[in-house]
């Protein structure tokens, strides 16, 4: 090197000693500050951790005590207290728990007055007013009283009676929390100083409702834990002095937004604090339908720098850099390749804690003898154990692990894993040291050194109740109603055919009751499906409780229930079913403004060695049922051997099987019946009733008496009655092609099935524009029965139907016990007059006043008369001289096919229907 080259390069190894020692200084601060974050992030996760276990404790005790009260219906003063005192000593940070009761304006006045009989004579149900007194709460419809109050210290004894609902601090949680049917909360400024409240809704019955409108209309009241921040905080503000600590309610389900907690971070004094930025952190936990935020700040100052671990070496390597370059250079290799491989370690290391904190399983590690050594939060939050507290434990007494199919005690999991080649998982039951118990998956793994020698193991567990309750409910749901909750007609037919089986190859005798609710119809169309299903849960909640133990009750669908009385005689059968309908009387449903009353119609069938099977008892016990219903409802009828009533009812099943195949193949014809007018020089034309026939066995016309009642009893009316309208109008339009000098006026019966169906008027008018038909000749008639029974209803279809031009007669008139007060609001042409009052009046004279008065009261309203059932000519001659203006009967002309064609064909044939 020559002399020239030796002074540059002595520079150069200058400069470059001092960009290693700068670059040593820069690493060695870096080194520092990652290791500060660590250790923040780390303190963050674990205030993090031990804040969400003790929300979500309370948030546990909370559902223990609402789930109390379903239990019990309402919990005593007596179960409060003991229940806040347990609170107390596991959460010292719970002030008190508060019991609020719904009370009703009209229950005001007694609900003051039974607290004050029970110890607190001043008690009343107050509100805040604007200067932060409690004053007797204003009028309203609804209160939410503050019930209990435990512990009944003096401080807290002044919010005895104060009405949430005024509170507007209160009143939206507590709103919340009812129509949710989860935890909300509310600020506790109002109750007392850095303090909030976790609200939770209880409601009437057994059963939380399923939706948010049933939540509120069922809503019994709440209760409430009052928390007091600071003291929730305060270990962890005392295990972390400078370390910044806030608690914030994130209202996004609409309660509110509030700061519960706050500390700021210490400031450091030095210098170097203001160089380098705060360290945050932010976690956001799920409470109920509210969320909390977590968050947590601290300042790095010149405490994180360690000299003594960096100075000396970064001295000594200042010292000999100078002395030899190589050296100093191999120096720095190695300094650099050393940090390399901590940075690596340590990244490895965190790495692997920050996914031990994270992921959900537990993890537990122990030493060979299954001493624990580490456990993760989520270990923590399964077994109950802190990790502080269960270090030094064996396993065993943390928790035991036993069967699901039997509860025996499984062996150890760490002796097991030794056992089973290094890795074994089963399938347990976790027993916890507090007793509780939690369905888990565990996989114990042995863990080994690099000689293979057994230094611990670790144990991963997973809590599989979730998966479990939902397959439970699965099984549920396969076998039970949902909205009753009882089993379901699949669940209660298996049941059923086995207790079959068991009669048959046995004496044993059983009872099968088959219920029915009446009237169920009409109180669902009046309260809505909200309304009927409240009713259906009611109904299924007393039938329950006013059966046997052994008994098993079931919803067969609808309105229908099923129970299955074990080792019963049909004697014992029938005294039960008379004490369900009798006992069912006293339910009432209560909806909006008005109130149901309720009966039961119940057919009972004795199961025995000659009962048949499955099919025919449910078939009998159906028949029997519908017998009850037939005659009158609210009865109980009992099958019984040669029951000429339910041979009626399978005659009627047999019409309805004829009828409804009479139907669709078109084996039906119309007759008709002439109704002449009686007055001399009448403008009247002619009129023709049109009435349906079926065509029997080798062409017999089988009366309509014979398949009418079957059809009524089964629903098939409105079937047959657009069968009617149908045919007639196909064959009209063909007559009035043929003969459009016709100019009778054809009538067509509705029954009430069809006036109180929503599809007729549409049916009518469609079949009027498909077949051309003039309804000014076409006259339907309704009785007088059925409009009174579906008024609104056939006021509509009238009103619109003569919008069209079509005609109304009312038939039957003068059989309804309101005739007269009903016949001036009905839009009729014409009125005919029940053959009750016609046949009799040559002799009886109240029958003659009656035809009379109808007569004239028919005049004044502009309607038109028809005296039915006029079987002589004396009647004929009298009617005629009264004014009556048309006459049908025998006497005149009997109903027939040539009446309606006058053809002269005996049997209208019809074309199939379109």
């Amino acid at each position: 090197m020559t002399a020239v080259a030796r002074p540059k390069y002595r520079t150069a190894t200058v400069l470059i000693g001092f960009l290693v020692l700068l670059a040593a200084l820069a690493l060695a601060i870096r080194d520092d500050i990652r290791r500060a974050d660590a250790q923040f992030a780390e303190t963050a996760v674990e205030v993090e951790s031990v804040i969400t276990r003790r929300l979500d404790n309370l948030t546990a005790a909370l559902r223990s005590l609402s789930g109390m009260h379903h239990a019990m219906t309402r919990l005593t003063q007596q179960e409060l207290s003991a229940f806040a005192q347990e609170i107390e000593r596991s959460h010292p940070y719970v002030q008190a728990i508060l019991q609020l009761r719904h009370v009703d304006a009209g229950e005001r006045r007694r609900y003051e007055q039974d607290l004050r009989d029970a110890g607190y004579p001043t008690f009343a149900i107050r509100s805040r007013t604007a200067d932060g007194r409690l004053a007797p709460a204003d009028a309203r419809p609804q209160y939410l009283a503050v019930h209990a109050v435990e512990p009944l210290d003096p401080a807290l004894a002044r919010l005895l009676g104060l009405d949430a609902y005024a509170d507007a601090t209160l009143k939206t949680p507590v709103e919340l929390a009812i129509a949710s049917g989860d935890i909300a909360i509310a600020p506790g400024a109002t109750l007392g100083r850095d303090t909030f409240l976790l609200i939770k809704g209880v409601y009437k019955g057994f059963f939380v409702p399923d939706t948010p409108a049933e939540r509120l209309a069922q809503a019994h009241g709440a209760y409430a834990l009052l928390i007091d921040a600071p003291t929730l905080l305060s270990d962890v503000v005392d295990d972390h002095p400078g370390l910044g600590i806030a608690l914030v309610a994130d209202g996004d389900a609409g309660a509110f937004d509030a700061t519960l907690y706050a500390r700021p971070a210490r400031e450091s004094a030095d210098a170097l604090a203001g160089l380098l930025p705060n360290r945050r952190h932010a976690a956001d936990i799920r409470l109920g339908s509210e969320r909390f935020r977590i968050a947590t700040e601290a300042q790095l100052g010149a405490a994180v720098f360690r000299p003594a671990d960096w100075l000396a070496p970064v001295a000594t390597l200042l010292g000999l850099y100078l002395a030899a370059v190589v050296v100093v250079f191999t120096r720095l290799r190695a300094a650099e390749a050393a940090r390399e491989a901590r940075e690596k370690l340590f990244e490895e290391q965190e790495r692997a804690h920050v996914t031990l904190q994270s992921i959900g399983e537990a993890v537990i590690t122990t030493d060979p003898t299954a001493v624990v050594d580490f456990m993760n939060p989520a270990a923590e939050q399964l077994t109950g154990w802190r990790l502080d507290d269960a270090v030094g434990h064996h396993l065993n007494e943390i928790f035991s692990l036993v069967s699901e199919s039997d509860g025996t005690a499984l062996p150890d999991p760490i002796a097991r894993a030794l056992r089973d080649h290094d890795e074994s998982e089963a399938a347990a039951i976790m027993v916890r040291s507090d007793g509780a118990t939690v369905a888990v998956i565990e996989n114990a793994a042995a863990i080994r050194d690099s000689d293979g020698n057994f230094t611990g193991a670790a144990l991963i567990v997973r809590d599989v109740s979730r998966e479990r309750n939902l397959l439970r409910e699965m099984a549920f749901q396969a076998t039970h109603d949902p909205l009753t909750r009882l089993i379901n007609r699949r669940q209660f037919e298996r049941e059923l055919a086995a207790v079959i089986d068991d009669a048959a190859n046995s004496d044993s005798r059983h009872a099968l009751m088959y219920i029915d609710l009446d009237q169920f119809k009409a109180i669902n169309d009046s309260c809505g499906h909200i309304g009927g299903d409240q009713l259906l849960k009611q109904v299924a909640s007393h039938l329950g409780e006013n059966i046997r133990r052994l008994d098993r009750l079931a919803r067969l669908g609808g309105d229908e229930f099923g129970v299955l009385l074990h080792d019963c005689s049909i004697e014992q059968a029938l005294q039960v079913a008379e004490t369900l309908r009798h006992s069912i009387k006293d339910l009432r449903l209560h909806w909006e403004d008005r109130s149901f009353s309720i009966s039961l119609s119940v057919g009972v069938v004795a199961i025995s060695k000659t009962s048949g099977n499955l099919d025919e008892v449910l078939r009998a016990a159906d028949a029997a049922c519908y017998v009850a219903k037939d005659q009158g409802r609210n009865r109980v009828h009992v099958c019984e051997p040669d029951d000429q009533l339910l041979a009626r009812r399978s005659t009627d099943m047999q019409w309805l099987h004829k009828l409804r195949e009479a139907i669709e193949n078109d084996a039906l014809v119309l007759h008709g019946q002439t109704i002449f007018p009686l007055l001399p020089d009448s403008p009247h034309p002619a009129m023709c009733e049109l009435l349906v026939r079926m065509v029997g066995d080798e062409g017999r016309i089988v009366p309509p008496m014979t398949f009418i009642p079957a059809a009524e009893r089964f629903n098939l009316m409105f079937d047959l009655d657009l069968w009617v309208i149908g045919a007639a109008f196909r064959q009209l339009a063909k007559l009035w092609e043929k003969r459009p000098d016709d100019r009778r006026i054809f009538t067509i019966n509705l029954s009430g099935q069809s006036l109180d169906h929503p599809d007729l008027e549409g049916t009518i008018l469609a079949l009027q524009q498909e077949h051309g038909i003039n309804p000014h000749r076409i006259c339907f008639e309704i009785t007088e029965t059925s409009v009174i029974a579906n008024m609104d209803r056939a006021l509509a279809l009238m009103d619109q139907l003569r919008r069209r031009g079509f005609l109304f007669a009312l038939d039957d008139f003068g059989t309804g016990l309101s005739s007269f007060a009903y016949l001036k609001k009905l839009p009729v042409d014409y009125l005919k007059i029940d053959g009750e009052f016609v046949r009799d009046i040559l002799s009886d004279p109240v029958d003659k006043a009656m035809v009379d008065t109808i007569k004239r009261i028919g005049g004044v309203l502009g309607m038109t008369t028809v005296a039915e059932a006029i079987e002589d000519a004396e009647t004929c001659q009298l009617l005629t001289a009264m004014g009556v203006n048309y006459g049908q009967g025998y006497h005149l002309a009997k109903p027939g096919p040539v009446e309606f064609m006058p053809s002269g064909a005996k049997i209208v044939s019809l074309n199939g229907r379109k």
